[in-house]
């Protein structure tokens, strides 16, 4: 398995095509993975301020939406999923690349 993370910057979706291409060659399986803080999973709709978690989870959606497209229009044979984690970006990539026999782990950051 070869584990993306992606931010939803133009880096990150090149290494969605770059891991598509590897799965293909290799024969493994993608997933692509987001990561945002728990705590914008833990706020109560009527907390101050809960507009803020709720942003951030509908940009970790979109933001893997559109690398599920990206992966899905490189026409690969590779299978791929997605999935959103909560927490620490550093420690959530690397769980995620813990998963049995995993291949590659791609981390992109916006800077």
């Amino acid at each position: 398995m070869i584990v993306v993370g992606v931010d939803g910057s133009q880096g990150g979706l090149a290494a969605v095509s770059w891991a598509m291409r590897e799965a293909d060659l290799r024969g493994v399986k993608v997933r692509i993975v987001h990561v945002v803080p728990g705590w914008a999973y833990e706020l109560p709709d009527d907390a101050p301020h809960a507009y803020v978690g709720r942003w951030m989870r509908q940009s970790a959606a979109s933001v893997l939406a559109d690398a599920l497209r990206r992966a899905r229009d490189e026409r690969r044979g590779a299978e791929v999923e997605s999935e959103l984690l909560r927490g620490d970006p550093r420690l959530s990539l690397s769980r995620a690349s813990n998963d049995p026999h995993p291949r590659v782990a791609v981390a992109i950051r916006r800077v």
